[in-house]
């Protein structure tokens, strides 16, 4: 029960937890989704300009601006990737516990019998079960947390690769 609750503390809480890992990433896949609309609507904006006293080369000008198109929907991909693979292993994570849970219950229940059974000399037992209870109350509550946030963020994830399309992007403007 204590490892158990360490490792729950240490997937959820601290620098190095998955969730903060994860809420970085999608945090970054956003900005970056956001920063290849932005330069979508440049480039289109570029070529729907006059620039023909501009002074200087329209062609390479519109071929680095689609270059850079291109590397911020590329970016903007590989961040929504990474923020769909950590909440796929956050959910992994999430039936792990579980798994291990179900064993803990397993073995609560089994000491509960053997403490009933053993009368006044399994008093000792009893106490350690009651912590074990307690312990088990803790990271229920935690995991609940953890799975609700894993939905959360998994359907969030879902939702803006269902909505994000870069060769969709191309020519539109974004609203302010």
């Amino acid at each position: 029960s204590t490892e158990l609750s360490s490792a729950i503390k240490a997937f959820a809480a601290g620098e190095a937890s998955l969730l903060k890992q994860m809420v970085a990433g999608f945090q970054r896949a956003v900005v970056l989704i956001f920063s290849a609309r932005l330069q979508a609507e440049i480039l289109q904006h570029f070529k729907d300009s006059d620039n023909t006293d501009a002074g200087f080369d329209l062609a390479a000008e519109e071929q680095t601006l689609a270059d850079l198109s291109r590397s911020c929907d590329a970016n903007a991909c590989a961040a929504l990737a990474k923020a769909e693979q950590m909440a796929r292993a956050l959910a992994g994570d999430c039936s792990s516990i579980r798994r291990a849970m179900l064993g803990l219950d397993s073995i609560r229940v089994m000491g509960r019998v053997e403490s009933g059974r053993l009368g006044a000399a399994g008093a000792h037992l009893a106490a350690t079960i009651d912590q074990l209870d307690l312990r088990h109350s803790a990271i229920i509550k935690r995991l609940e947390m953890i799975m609700e946030l894993s939905a959360t963020i998994d359907a969030g994830v879902r939702r803006i690769r269902a909505l994000y399309d870069p060769k969709a992007l191309r020519g539109t403007v974004i609203s302010g």
